[in-house]
């Protein structure tokens, strides 16, 4: 157990390592210095003495690892600061994903040859070709013209209340392909199916136009006549399906000619400008009747007269001159209003 002079001797030498940890505690740290720190570095690396690499490592290290890492060293390029920064900033600058490097994702695809090319364009071609030739197309009517003044009503719809607008006219085509009743007023419309049948709605009409039926097929084309006239003519090429106008008291068929189908007051009035149509009597009273070129075949309401085969000729009264008339003028391609 240490004295009191002892413990007194002790503090006092103490005192003088105590001051002198304070002096050092109160000296700034001097800065690294990268220069030195490289210096010591490559005489470190340099030392080619066994006995020093031992000390260095804590055991022996061979002569060719000691080799390859001063061949190493002597190899590395400087460091340049100036472009390290460089390339920081254009880091620092670019776009997020243009960051990302590329560790195998999808590849870029490989350039198509023009030989390729040709082939391809040529095949879709070739394959456009055979649906249009093989696959049927949905039918459409076509509005021609549509002479007249006020609207027209087409499958409940009313068009050109002051003018029928192309985008009208398409319209028109389309709601009648799918099937709709016509009530043309003052106006005519003058339809055309494919450039294979001409169909001609006279002022003061009200007909309903079936939904139409796939072409070259026997599906009849059937159209139910309430009143006024249609012309019709089919053309070459027709496909063929079955022509039907219904009215009140006649079903008239057609399979291919020009004729007139009216409606007015006293019944149904069937005229032939070319080949030949039959039209049977729906009350069953008469006998189906075959109507020629030039002749009208007038059906009464209810049988008030007997069925009248009359010629186009002079002796027919002045109305029915006037419908065949238009008729003729139809047939030949001209004017058919009235």
């Amino acid at each position: 157990m240490a004295t009191g002079d002892e413990r007194e001797r002790d503090a006092r030498g103490a005192e003088p390592e105590r001051e002198l940890e304070a002096a050092l505690a109160g000296m700034p740290a001097p800065a690294p210095r990268s220069a030195f720190r490289d210096e010591v570095r490559a005489a470190f690396v340099r030392s080619s003495s066994r006995e020093l690499a031992a000390q260095r490592t804590g055991s022996a290290v061979d002569e060719r690892i000691e080799e390859r890492i001063r061949r190493a060293e002597a190899e590395a390029p400087a460091a340049r600061s100036a472009f390290r920064e460089a390339l920081r900033r254009d880091f620092v600058a670019a776009p997020a994903e243009s960051r990302t490097p590329d560790l195998g994702g999808t590849p870029e695809p490989e350039p198509v040859s023009p030989l390729r090319k040709v082939l391809v364009i040529t095949l879709a071609a070739a394959a456009a070709i055979l649906v249009t030739l093989f696959v049927p197309s949905d039918p459409v009517w076509s509005l021609r013209e549509a002479p007249g003044v006020g609207p027209v009503e087409v499958a409940g719809v009313s068009f050109g209340k002051v003018r029928l607008s192309d985008s009208d006219r398409a319209r028109i085509g389309v709601e009648l392909a799918r099937g709709g009743t016509v009530v043309t007023g003052e106006r005519e419309l003058s339809l055309d199916l494919q450039s294979t049948l001409r169909l001609n709605v006279q002022t003061g009409t009200t007909v309903e136009i079936e939904a139409l039926p796939q072409l070259d097929t026997a599906e009849p084309i059937v159209l139910r006549l309430t009143r006024g006239e249609v012309l019709i003519e089919t053309l070459p090429g027709y496909p063929g399906n079955p022509i039907v106008v219904q009215t009140d008291d006649a079903l008239v068929s057609v399979t291919g000619t020009v004729l007139g189908v009216r409606v007015d007051d006293r019944g149904t009035c069937t005229c032939v400008a070319r080949g030949a149509v039959f039209v049977d009597d729906r009350s069953g009273a008469t006998a189906p009747a075959r109507v020629t070129a030039g002749t009208s075949y007038l059906l009464f309401h209810g049988g008030a007269m007997p069925p009248m085969l009359v010629d186009f000729g002079s002796n027919a009264s002045e109305t029915h001159r006037e419908h065949t008339d238009v008729l003729s003028a139809f047939a030949t391609g001209g004017p058919s209003g009235t």
